[in-house]
């Protein structure tokens, strides 16, 4: 078997493992899109908007320090309240997500405004729906009348806005790009568009149109330009940032292929030959399992952060995942 028919039979597996990781999370996955039901792709879109379960920091942006003091109402800043200690004790936040998450979004579906969390493609936003209480026979917390739109990064959840949920375009609103603009304006750096004049901006009602076409639009603020820093949709609606992610997957893979053929790569398998090579996903994680000899080979490596083989499981079988799977 050469590197290429490796590659192709090592694929074949990532979609095996994605299906299972589908099944075993109850992700609505349709197909009715051939051209966009692949397993790795239902399964990477579930992977970049999932939250890990841990401690948070909450920061608040300036304008919410300021609604909270004058404006929301007692019941929106209880429930606000439940959220920030959620998050602090390191609960489960994906409850308060929307049910889109997983019963609702599918790339495959034939419908483009249903193929992903449109505002979280586009601007990297995830709205919560607010709520008191999370019933332990219902995954989804209760529906509320009022929304937090919030950035999540690692450690730290900063918090941008709480909204009512009834109001005109409110996943389409421009106000939030400039409430991360005064607070945060460093992480809108890496989107400017250098030596871009500023023109006019869409109204919120057009940006929402525009996504459900699968198009993107450039923004600008304080006379300058910027792409989306969710990176935004391709034609058919599906997350770009999910396109790079298959194409790490696809690297990784290709790696774990040249390490299997290749005369020079050091891989030296137990056993005795015939080795008969896939990718499965065990109790600690993505491995490269010899059926043969019955011997696995795990592929993450601690001190490796930005290692391929690390990426490829961190995209593929995350802890949180594999240790729902098993």
């Amino acid at each position: 078997m050469d590197s290429n028919q490796r590659f192709e039979s090592l694929m074949e597996d990532i979609d095996r493992v994605c299906v299972s990781l589908i099944e075993s999370h109850g992700l609505k996955f349709s197909q009715k899109e051939n051209s966009l039901s692949s397993p790795l792709m239902r399964w990477l879109d579930f992977v970049s908007r999932y939250i890990p379960q841990r401690g948070r920091q909450i920061v608040l942006s300036k304008e919410l320090v300021a609604k909270l003091e004058v404006s929301l109402p007692k019941q929106a800043k209880e429930q606000f309240s439940v959220f920030v200690c959620r998050s602090i004790n390191g609960l489960d936040l994906n409850p308060f997500q929307s049910k889109g998450l997983i019963l609702h979004n599918d790339i495959s579906d034939r419908k483009k405004q249903k193929r992903t969390d449109l505002l979280f493609a586009d601007w990297g936003i995830i709205h919560f729906h607010l709520s008191s209480e999370v019933k332990p026979e219902h995954y989804f917390a209760p529906r509320s009348d009022w929304l937090l739109f919030a950035l999540v990064y690692g450690d730290v959840i900063l918090c941008i806005d709480v909204l009512p949920h009834s109001e005109k375009d409110i996943f389409s609103r421009k106000e939030m790009l400039e409430v991360i603009y005064k607070n945060w304006p460093n992480l809108l750096e890496d989107y400017e568009m250098k030596g871009i004049v500023a023109g006019d901006n869409w109204s919120d009602s057009e940006i929402a149109e525009l996504r459900k076409a699968g198009v993107s639009s450039s923004y600008s603020i304080d006379g300058k330009v910027f792409i989306p820093r969710g990176l935004g949709l391709t034609t058919a609606a599906v997350p770009l940032k999910n396109i790079n992610m298959v194409q790490n997957v696809i690297h990784g893979v290709r790696c774990i292929a040249g390490f299997i053929e290749g005369i020079d790569s050091g891989f030296v398998p137990i056993g005795n030959p015939p080795h008969k090579f896939e990718l499965s996903l065990t109790t600690e994680g993505l491995a490269l399992y010899e059926l043969n000899n019955d011997v696995a080979y795990k592929l993450a490596r601690e001190n490796q952060k930005y290692d391929a083989l690390n990426l490829l499981c961190d995209l593929i079988a995350p802890e949180w995942a594999w240790k729902k799977e098993n």
